[in-house]
């Protein structure tokens, strides 16, 4: 849910978010206020709301990478993971037929 389609959007949204944070600890001390608080409703808003969750998110990230190696006849084969295809739903909503 927190993973992001790439590692670059990932690491984009931290630094965004990051520079956001920033601001705001120098919007605050040069008496700012509104500026602070605009800074840092954006800077929640581009990591969901959620540091914590954007760290959870990269970790997800480095947990299942986007590449899958295959080993055969001592021949080593890396490629990119095809996502799997969706499903429409039409053949959930009809009932299956019987044949006597």
């Amino acid at each position: 849910m927190y993973r992001s389609s790439s590692y670059l959007d990932h690491f984009i949204k931290g630094a965004a978010s990051l520079a956001a944070f920033w601001g705001v600890l120098e919007a605050a001390e040069s008496h700012h206020p509104f500026f602070a608080v605009t800074l840092l409703v954006l800077g929640l808003a581009v990591v969901r709301g959620c540091p914590t969750c954007w760290f959870a998110g990269l970790m997800d990230m480095m947990m299942d990478p986007p590449f899958e190696s295959d080993c055969v006849d001592g021949q080593c084969v890396i490629r990119i993971k095809r996502p799997a295809p969706v499903e429409t739903g039409d053949a959930a909503a009809t009932p299956p037929t019987t044949q006597p």
